[in-house]
């Protein structure tokens, strides 16, 4: 999760601070050995939290909140999009928009966002879940091709951004499984993990709000119910297992999900094909990246945050209350300036500010009586109650 990355900083930068900059070694075993901790730890509170039927909780959010969020993550996606073929990150400024438009990677972009529009319209006329996938999996083989015929060199439009620039050179001296040899249980400095301890709590409660307002928001998307407490379990599970063997927290990620799911991947020989590609990724390492055209990563993501844009503003028209659209749209706004967490609180503000505004509209005294009145209601209820009152 991309929004956990703050948090994992501040472990680390702690960790920097108590041992310091002048053993790296030390450092490095410490902050790993911390991160796996608070996967253990998370783990363990959201099993707990599912077996306790906690997660119902999240049944008081309301919907326009949950939708807001939806709005705001199709919004982030489109900005990373950007930011992934142009390079720039996103901020509010008119700078930013005249980089991006500007940017000798704009052909890219603006034909990764094409492409998206033209997979949007053609999921309108065809229904099979096999589109988006055949979609994505044709690109690379026609712009393969094209590039064949053009007589184009890989080197030379990668120089341009039409491939991925790795940070490194792969030398063949990297497997997969170095990532272990950096728990070197020896130099780690346990004295100093536990002041690590406020940022991690921090950081599952902030996990634990995450999940329930991504489940939440991915019943609303697929119009069905999810037993939210069953996916607490889950993510206990998925955590302490992936704590033990010394990775990072982990959650459903909305976007990736709503994804897999449109694209006929609802079922367990989906999810367990998609786990063994992703294990054959894995021991084969990243370098793949590098032969697979940007636009397609671009096209990709693009395609998503419009469908979820759409589903936020356009299609709730005329179906939320000008105040929850306001509140919507207000959200949206201020997760992707300041950030996920502040929107939703904003969210809540707002949702208790028209609460008060709603309630205070309504009269509750229905009917004023005086006194000369009261025999005859009295008369009319006990005969109305007669049977009632025998009893």
């Amino acid at each position: 999760m991309a929004e956990a990355i703050p948090f994992l900083q501040v472990i680390c930068q702690t960790i920097i601070d108590e041992v310091g900059v002048e053993h790296p070694t030390e450092i490095i075993a410490t902050t790993m050995v911390a991160y796996s901790f608070g996967a253990i730890v998370t783990g363990i509170l959201f099993y707990i939290m599912g077996k306790l039927k906690l997660g119902k909780i999240v049944s008081f959010y309301p919907r326009h909140i949950v939708l807001g969020c939806i709005g705001g993550v199709g919004v982030f996606l489109i900005q990373t999009g950007i930011q992934i073929i142009t390079g720039y990150n996103f901020e509010f400024t008119f700078d930013y928009v005249k980089n991006i438009f500007t940017s000798p990677t704009l052909p890219i972009w603006l034909l990764s966002v094409a492409l998206a529009i033209i997979l949007s319209y053609m999921r309108t006329k065809i229904s099979n879940p096999l589109l988006t996938p055949i979609f994505f999996t044709a690109l690379p083989i026609i712009f393969y091709i094209v590039m064949f015929i053009g007589g184009l060199d890989m080197d030379s439009l990668r120089e341009k951004g039409w491939f991925f620039k790795l940070n490194y050179e792969s030398d063949g001296s990297s497997r997969f499984y170095t990532f272990w040899t950096y728990f070197n249980f020896k130099k780690v400095q346990w004295s100093v993990i536990p002041s690590t301890f406020g940022t991690m709590f921090t950081m599952i409660l902030f996990g634990i709000l995450n999940v329930s307002v991504n489940v939440s928001s991915l019943s609303v998307s697929l119009n069905m119910d999810i037993d939210i407490n069953k996916e607490l379990c889950i993510h206990g599970f998925s955590n302490f297992l992936s704590g033990l063997v010394g990775s990072l927290q982990n959650y459903l990620t909305y976007s990736h999900t709503l994804l897999f799911i449109r694209s006929g991947g609802g079922n367990h020989i989906a999810s367990f094909s998609l786990a063994m590609v992703t294990s054959v990724i894995f021991v084969i390492g990243g370098d793949i990246i590098k032969y697979v055209p940007i636009i397609v990563v671009g096209g990709l993501v693009f395609n998503l945050g419009f469908d979820l844009v759409k589903a936020t503003l356009y299609e709730t028209i005329g179906v939320l209350s000008p105040f929850e659209y306001i509140t919507v749209f207000l959200i949206i706004v201020v997760m992707n300036i300041l950030g996920f967490t502040q929107g939703i609180f904003v969210g809540i503000i707002s949702t208790l500010v028209i609460f008060v505004v709603t309630t205070s509209r309504k009269n509750v005294i229905r009917n004023v009586y005086t006194g000369s009145e009261l025999p005859r209601y009295l008369f009319v209820f006990i005969k109305s109650n007669k049977n009632f009152i025998k009893m």
